[in-house]
C-alpha cells in the first residue's frame, strides 16, 4: 500500500470507526424496536424516504446529502426540488490531490450542469446549494433534521493499473428516525462533519437563480 493509500486508509477508518463504536457500545440493533431502525440498500432507502417526504403534506423545508458527487442521486435531487424542498448537496471538491489523476473529477463538475440541464426543462420550487469539500469524503449521509438519517460509508482503492477508484452506492445504509436510541448521536456526527468541512469561502458562483456552488 502506497503513501496516498495509507492516508485515505486512515481518514476512512476514523469516520467509519466512530459509525461502528456508537453501534456497539449502545447494543444498537438489540435495543431498536423494528420500526426505529432499518438496514437495506441504500437506493431502495433513499427512493422510499425521498417518496415518503414529497408526499407528506408538511414536507422538511431542507434536506442535506453527504455525498462524493451526487451523480446517483441526481434524479432524486431534482425530484426534491421540484416538489420545493431545499436541497443543500456536500459535495468532494474536484480538486483535491488524490483527485488530480482521476477522471472521478469529471463526474463531479458534471452533476450541477446536469441538474442545471433539467431545470432548464422543468420547474424548479426548491433551491440546491452545493458546497465542496476539500478532505477525502468518507461518511455517505442523507438527513432531514429532526426527522431521519441514512448513514453509510465510502471504500477509496486503487486497481491493478494504479487508477483510484470510490466505492460507496454498494455498500448498505442504515435508515434511522427519530426516537430511536442513538438519533440525536448520530445526527451530530452528521453535523460535526458538515461543520468542519464547511468551505471557507463565502463566494458562491451562481449557475442560476436556484442553483449555487461553494468552493
Amino acid at each position: 500500500m502506497g503513501i496516498v493509500e495509507s492516508v485515505i486508509s486512515r481518514l476512512i477508518a476514523s469516520r467509519v470507526s466512530r459509525f461502528v463504536e456508537i453501534m456497539i457500545e449502545s447494543k444498537f440493533f438489540s435495543n431498536l424496536p423494528l420500526t426505529a431502525y432499518r438496514l437495506d440498500d441504500q437506493n431502495k432507502l433513499y427512493k422510499e424516504v425521498i417518496e415518503e417526504i414529497t408526499k407528506d403534506p408538511k414536507p422538511p423545508s431542507e434536506v442535506v446529502f453527504i455525498h462524493h458527487s451526487g451523480q446517483v442521486i441526481q434524479y432524486e435531487i431534482c425530484n426534491l426540488l421540484k416538489s420545493g424542498i431545499n436541497v443543500e448537496l456536500y459535495q468532494q471538491s474536484p480538486g483535491i490531490d488524490i483527485l488530480s489523476q482521476s477522471d472521478i473529477r469529471n463526474a463531479i463538475e458534471e452533476v450541477p450542469r446536469a441538474i442545471r440541464r433539467q431545470e432548464q426543462n422543468t420547474n424548479f420550487k426548491g433551491k440546491l446549494t452545493i458546497r465542496r469539500l476539500h478532505t477525502p469524503v468518507s461518511l455517505r449521509a442523507f438527513f432531514v433534521e429532526d426527522k431521519l438519517l441514512i448513514l453509510s460509508w465510502y471504500n477509496y482503492y486503487t486497481n491493478n493499473s494504479r487508477e483510484l477508484r470510490i466505492v460507496g452506492s454498494e455498500n448498505p445504509g442504515i435508515l434511522v428516525r427519530k426516537g430511536s436510541r442513538k438519533f440525536m448521536e448520530l445526527r451530530e456526527m452528521i453535523r460535526e462533519t458538515m461543520n468542519s468541512h464547511r468551505p471557507q469561502s463565502n463566494d458562491g458562483v451562481q449557475l442560476s437563480d436556484r442553483i449555487i456552488i461553494y468552493e
